[in-house]
């Protein structure tokens, strides 16, 4: 394994290429190394974050998503020597892969749309609104309101929908606060939107939005299989897997 010197200030003086690699990016190259190219060769497109609906200009609609696990995904797939494009809502300063930013549901549509036509496998871990307010320019004044606001929203797009002339395989994420009823939720999901793939996640008090920790059920037509609650990183593994057999 040779990880290439860096770009920095040198002792001489001088910039240039001869500075030893940090220890996170010999980390990251010794652990790719070592992992298996499950990937190798192909293009996977990964979706993580919340989106951000405005309100005016001043004001959004958002929810609580960390983008943790989709970074995960994104350093899994990484490690298995895919071509990684992760879109996040998220800071991606000092990650080994391409990353584009997004803020809006309509933003985000626009990148998979452009990155999803040579990709070989799209993760959509990204949490996007299902309802986005119709935005009024400038800021709402509140004493031109009086004591109650209320909001106009209108149904979103649906992103996996609207990628489904996109030959790549796809992979969607389920977040369900109970288990009445989602599993079917999630097999609906699976067919509707045409995906190869749903991550059933049930939130609970030691999988929530900011944990470390997820347990998903990873649902094909072919059946589930239960990933019991672990690091995200672990589980991004097994993910990374399971959607090599896809």
């Amino acid at each position: 394994l040779v990880v290439e010197p860096v770009l920095k200030t040198l002792a001489c003086g001088d910039v240039g290429k001869g500075a030893l690699a940090s220890p996170e990016v010999i980390v990251e190259a010794a652990i790719k190394r070592l992992s298996k190219p499950l990937f190798a060769g192909k293009k996977v497109v990964i979706t993580g974050g919340a989106t951000t609906e405005k309100i005016d200009d001043v004001r959004a609609i958002t929810n609580f998503s960390s983008g943790k696990m989709a970074r995960a995904l994104a350093r899994a797939f990484y490690y298995a020597d895919a071509d990684v494009k992760l879109l996040a809502s998220f800071e991606t300063a000092n990650e080994p892969f391409d990353s584009l930013k997004f803020s809006s549901s309509s933003e985000l549509l626009e990148l998979c749309k452009s990155e999803c036509e040579d990709a070989n496998l799209l993760v959509m871990c990204a949490a996007v609104s299902d309802f986005v307010p119709t935005k009024i320019d400038g800021k709402i004044k509140k004493e031109d309101v009086g004591e109650s606001l209320n909001l106009s929203l209108k149904r979103n797009v649906d992103i996996l929908q609207s990628l489904k002339e996109f030959k790549c395989k796809k992979i969607g994420f389920k977040l369900e606060i109970s288990n009445e009823s989602a599993l079917k939720s999630a097999r609906s999901m699976l067919e509707k939107k045409g995906l190869d793939a749903v991550c059933l996640n049930i939130l609970g008090e030691k999988n929530g939005f900011a944990s470390e920790q997820n347990e998903v059920n990873f649902i094909t037509r072919g059946g589930e299989t239960l990933l019991p609650l672990v690091s995200k990183d672990e589980i991004a593994g097994r993910i990374v897997e399971l959607a090599a057999n896809l």
